[in-house]
Formats: structure tokens, sequence, C-alpha cells
């Protein structure tokens, strides 16, 4: 099993119209996405989980 760890560098993080464009993109791949945050994880390729998660 392939890894990659990618690290949003932008103080203000991923808002909602970059996670957007995230989300479209992981749901093209059969792979699992996932995004993590503050101790938190959630499926990438879910718009509803992946913008939102990292506030709560």
């Amino acid at each position: 099993m392939k890894e990659l760890t990618v690290e949003i560098t932008n103080e203000s993080g991923l808002h909602a119209r970059p996670a957007t464009a995230f989300t479209q993109l992981a749901a093209k791949y059969a792979s699992k996405v996932t995004i993590a945050a503050n101790g938190k994880t959630a499926d990438a390729k879910s718009i509803l989980t992946a913008p939102i998660f990292l506030y709560f």
C-alpha cells in the first residue's frame, strides 16, 4: 500500500472552495483518502465532513 502525506501550509487552512475542489478530485479515485487535523480524521471524499470537521 502506498501512502502520501501532504501538509497544508496556509495559516487559514483548507477553506470551502479549495476543500470542495479537493473532495471532487479525491472522489475520482478508488483509493481511501483521509484528511486530518487537530487529532481528528475524516473521509476526504465526503463534501459534508472534509471542509467543516476542522472547525469543531
